[in-house]
């Protein structure tokens, strides 16, 4: 047995103590007790919050803390009863030894901090980044901290905060590379690795990175939502879908699975679909700015009207708005028959002093309903001599208005997985290859 109680009932490996926070050690601490039979959600509920009533969300969210703090540990999910625990094998034992050696408070913060990198605002991903690079800093030899410092500062990237919250690739790269050479085999490295050669456009790279751990790993919803991006950035809005269904399934009240459910299958031409799930992830959030945006810019697409303008300027006001999110808002005013609202809120944006460049591309359709066609694809230009991680999805995006044009077609073309510049080779925009589709 490598997994097991001590007489007081807490879990051990190999022996030594597993340090886990409350709630994730008494969820384990049950399913060693039972295995190697699965244990109810009921019951889980029970032993961990002790009659409280909680959400399956709740649970769902305990369980994939679990499996991100202790690599190799294998639990097994039990449709619509419960899990189960498997024992992992004797080659593990390296890998976690990083989490016996690693103190309670240690191991709490960087489940922490996964936790706050899932919602993707900037100051949720600013204190993510705060906390792993003070773990980091502390303990240097704790690999998993590094592996999701390297993640979360890709998530930066990937959604246009990179300036704004003062990261880099390379910086991501290295903190990586560091995690590598203390345990090559470090819980989410494969993950890591293929989110940040996506955000790199190394598209090429990626993707068989995605489909191993896809393979290995196809109940990891954080996974999946990097894969989602991945597949919706190379114009595979189809797979995309179903990626981001299996992740809803899997944690059905996370806020950000279900926005990028609605956005892949707006990608899909699904737009009735798109907005249904947008409108839940609203109802289910109704305080998150990601699950409003993006209700926002579905309604001004399918029913634009005046009722959109007051929620609008509510979310423009709110400091926890993320600037992918606020380029957005004047395509959502243009709609709704406030262009004057829209322009002047497209020139404050691009006047302003801000890190926000790499978002300014999302203006584009704004500019394009107000008819500054040329100025739109200047935007779009600018967007990939900048190498915005979120050029990529806006290529993709169902933008009928500037489909035709050609600097965005080629543009685009570098970003399809079935065209011929399937990758973008630095910024050779437009140098077409002769290579047959994969």
């Amino acid at each position: 047995m490598t997994l097991d109680l001590t007489a007081d009932g807490l879990p051990t490996w190999q022996d030594a103590p597993l340090f886990l926070p409350p709630k994730e050690r008494a969820v384990l601490a049950r399913m060693i007790q039972a295995q190697p039979g699965p244990v109810s959600k009921a019951e889980l509920v029970e032993h961990a919050w002790q009659g409280l009533a909680v959400s399956d969300d709740s649970l769902t969210r305990c369980i994939s803390q679990l499996r991100r703090a202790l690599p190799g540990v294998r639990i097994e999910a039990i449709y619509g009863f419960g899990y189960r625990l498997v024992q992992p094998e004797s080659a593990v034992h390296s890998r976690m030894q990083a989490v016996v050696k690693a103190p309670p408070d240690v191991v709490e913060a960087y489940l922490h901090a996964w936790e706050l990198a899932q919602q993707g605002t900037p100051r949720t991903l600013c204190r993510a980044l705060i906390l792993l690079r003070s773990i980091v800093a502390a303990y240097p030899g704790y690999a998993p901290a590094r592996v999701s410092l390297a993640a979360t500062m890709g998530a930066a990237i990937g959604w246009g905060m990179a300036v704004q919250l003062g990261v880099t690739a390379a910086e991501a790269r290295a903190e990586l590379d560091a995690a590598e050479r203390l345990d090559g085999r470090a819980s989410g490295m494969s993950v890591a690795r293929a989110w940040l050669a996506a955000v790199d456009w190394r598209f090429d790279a990626a993707e068989p990175l995605f489909r191993a751990a896809y393979r290995q790993q196809p109940d990891d919803v954080e996974l999946l939502q990097l894969f989602g991006w991945h597949l919706l950035a190379t114009g595979r809005s189809g797979e995309a879908v179903d990626v981001m269904r299996r992740a809803t399934a899997l944690r059905p009240y996370a806020v950000f699975p279900r926005v990028m459910l609605s956005r892949a299958l707006d990608f899909a031409g699904q737009s009735g679909a798109a907005l249904c799930e947008a409108q839940r992830a609203e109802l289910d959030h109704p305080d998150s700015p990601i699950a409003i945006g993006q209700h926002l810019l579905l309604r001004a697409r399918s029913r634009p009207g005046p009722e959109l303008v007051a929620p609008t300027r509510e979310l423009l006001a709110r400091a926890d708005t993320p600037c992918y999110v606020r380029a957005t808002l004047p395509f959502v005013l243009a709609s709704s028959g406030e262009a004057g609202q829209a322009q002047a809120l497209i020139e404050a944006t691009l006047a302003a002093d801000q890190p926000a460049a790499a978002s300014h591309a999302l203006l584009a359709p704004a500019l394009m309903l107000l008819g500054q066609l040329e100025r739109a694809v200047g935007l779009i230009e600018a967007g990939f001599e900048a190498r915005s991680g979120l050029l990529p999805l806006l290529l993709n995006s169902p933008l009928h208005l500037l489909a035709a044009h050609p600097t965005v077609r080629r543009l685009r073309a570098q970003f399809d997985w079935q065209a011929e510049g399937a990758l973008c080779k630095g910024r050779a925009a437009g140098e077409a290859r002769s290579d047959p589709p994969r």
